[in-house]
């Protein structure tokens, strides 16, 4: 599983930046094939204003950026 951070866009005033979470998982399929199933789905929501950032899950609650940093480093970026 990895956590991939999305290009950023502008709504109104804020500038938002959606980390999703992908899956990839295989199994052998007789002597020489593989299936494959993946997933993307939202994980994660970055706002920022000027006030600062927040990030979100998909719940809306709030969680710490040194969490969601750390499955998603890209986010320090922003």
């Amino acid at each position: 599983m990895s956590y991939v951070l999305g290009k950023p866009f502008v709504a109104g005033r804020f500038r938002v930046a959606i980390i999703s979470r992908h899956l990839v998982s295989g199994h052998r399929v007789g002597r020489q094939g593989i299936a494959l199933h993946c997933t993307k789905a939202p994980a994660f929501v970055v706002v920022q204003d000027g006030q600062g950032r927040a990030v979100l899950d998909m719940t809306g609650a709030k969680v710490a950026m040194e969490k969601v940093s750390a499955l998603c480093p890209e986010v320090t970026t922003l």
